[in-house]
């Protein structure tokens, strides 16, 4: 009996912080295309055009190396062909109190990264996340590990 007790303790626990933190922590950014758009690139490797959108936290920070506050969705969104050609990806950084502590040593800030196909399905797993965690570990602290917000990368 203890034992049954015990066990129906553990899972009420372990679903009480499931429901606190959700399967997919930054979320598809609906409506995005209303945030403040303040850059573009283009480039050579596919997908060839990004635009940045901004939410209003996010659109907020207008010093170079300020922080971004908590709530900011930072908005990347790859076309295909050109800035007129078909979206063909979302990527997605959200800034919240305590996220990205399940990339360890590669934690970044409080960021946690996410892709998103156009009609807003999840298509990145852990490890997708954890590159991306990777790699914006090298826009560095005093960016507050963006690349590409506001503001153009540094050369």
């Amino acid at each position: 009996m203890k034992l049954l007790i015990t066990a129906s303790i553990v899972l009420t626990i372990a679903a009480s912080l499931a429901a606190q933190r959700p399967s997919d922590p930054v979320g598809h950014p609906a409506g995005y295309t209303s945030f403040a758009q303040v850059r573009s690139i283009d480039r050579a490797q596919a997908p060839t055009h990004g635009t940045v959108f901004l939410n209003a936290p996010a659109a907020s920070v207008t010093t170079a190396g300020q922080a971004y506050p908590y709530g900011s969705v930072l908005i990347m969104e790859w076309r295909k062909d050109g800035k007129d050609g078909e979206i063909v990806r979302l990527d997605v950084m959200r800034k919240e109190q305590g996220y990205g502590a399940a990339y360890g040593a590669d934690k970044n800030g409080d960021w946690e990264y996410a892709s998103y196909s156009p009609d807003g399905k999840s298509i990145t797993d852990a490890a997708a996340s954890l590159a991306c965690a990777k790699c914006h570990l090298k826009a560095g602290s005093t960016k507050d590990f963006v690349y590409a917000g506001r503001f153009a990368p540094a050369q």
